[in-house]
């Protein structure tokens, strides 16, 4: 088990770090796990060789969070920064000292625990209920040392969505900051937070350029929370921590929004056929919102021993009964359709067939 020791019958408590990071996963030939595929074509992508030796402006980042605000009819404070992920990791590191602890779901994106540990604190990664989010438990799990309760919707490695109005409603019945991480929102045509009403104050809400808009290696996101801790953020971060190329890549991007529909549908579509080869294999998966995809079956450690040898590269997944599962991402259609192959090939090797 990747946690440390089991508590009061409802959570893990866990101090892992960052050397613990799937991006440490030896990158194979065929690489199924990074989540930041984009298949459609781009604009074109007019580059100011000029500018680049000048340090960002203000004032791109204020056309940026005008076209943000408009596009997605946003009224809260809109703050950019390093990635969805460079955001949280600043958010942790103001707001926790040593000794506070962090609540999230036990299957989450492991980047809030990675960073609550490096200053000292420690995550309650709270058991699930068939996959899905418990709220119940994880307001059991808090208490005065709880600073942050991070939640991802749709859910990273499960690609669940969780309806935005539930988690409003549990945010209004507890103190600490309630991140929520909506990433893989693009994938789905259901409700995001913004699409509600009557958010409270400690609803921060992450979205980031990296997944449908294809811009994983520009570093852009963004984090919308109240003007109270826009300030805070503000007083205790660093300037310039993206670029203002990447700035110009995300106005890009969103003027031409109707290619980052097109990368969703040939995404979804990919997906869905992945989806359906591995279960006609046998391999049973949790119905994903996103761009990801986890086995629910569970996976024989040898079996992914094997794909690794045959240059696939993967997630192990361990469930809260110390069972392997994977979790993949969606590549581009030829990566996808080797890796359908290897692992059909490979299962059917070691069952005999």
């Amino acid at each position: 088990m990747c946690t440390q020791y089991y508590l009061k019958n409802s959570y893990f408590e866990s101090k892992r770090d960052f050397s613990d990071d799937y991006a440490n996963i030896d990158s194979r030939k065929i690489d199924m796990t990074l989540s930041g595929k984009y298949l459609y074509k781009y604009p074109n992508f007019d580059v100011d060789f000029k500018q680049l030796c000048l340090y960002p402006s203000k004032y791109d980042a204020l056309d940026l969070i005008k076209i943000i605000r408009k596009k997605f009819e946003i009224k809260n404070s809109i703050v950019l920064g390093p990635g969805s992920n460079g955001i949280l990791q600043n958010i942790i590191k103001i707001t926790m000292k040593k000794g506070d602890n962090l609540v999230t779901p036990f299957y989450s994106f492991n980047q809030a625990e990675y960073a609550a540990t490096s200053i000292g604190c420690i995550t309650r990664r709270v058991k699930c209920n068939n996959y899905q989010i418990d709220f119940d438990a994880i307001e059991k799990s808090i208490d005065s040392k709880t600073k942050i309760v991070y939640i991802c919707n749709p859910n990273n490695p499960t690609g669940i969505y969780l309806s935005s109005k539930k988690i409003i409603d549990f945010a209004k019945t507890v103190s600490p900051i309630v991140i929520v991480d909506e990433s893989g929102i693009d994938f789905t045509n259901k409700k995001s937070i913004f699409d509600c009403e009557d958010i409270p104050d400690n609803i921060i809400v992450l979205r980031g350029f990296s997944k449908a808009y294809g811009l994983a290696n520009m570093r852009i996101g963004y984090m919308c929370c109240s003007s109270e801790f826009e300030k805070m953020y503000i007083d205790n971060t660093t300037i310039n921590e993206y670029s203002g190329l990447s700035v110009s890549f995300a106005i890009k991007m969103l003027d031409n929004y109707e290619y980052v529909l097109k990368n969703i549908e040939l995404i979804n579509k990919e997906k869905n056929k992945i989806i359906n080869q591995l279960e006609k294999m046998g391999i049973e998966t949790i119905k994903s919102d996103s761009n990801t995809i986890m086995s629910k079956t569970i996976i024989d450690e040898q079996l992914i021993i094997e794909l690794f040898k045959e240059d696939v590269s993967l997630i192990k997944i361990y469930d809260e009964d110390d069972k392997i599962h994977f979790r993949i991402a969606v590549q581009d259609i030829e990566l996808n359709d080797i890796f359908i192959k290897k692992i059909k090939e490979l299962k059917n090797r070691m069952e005999g067939l």
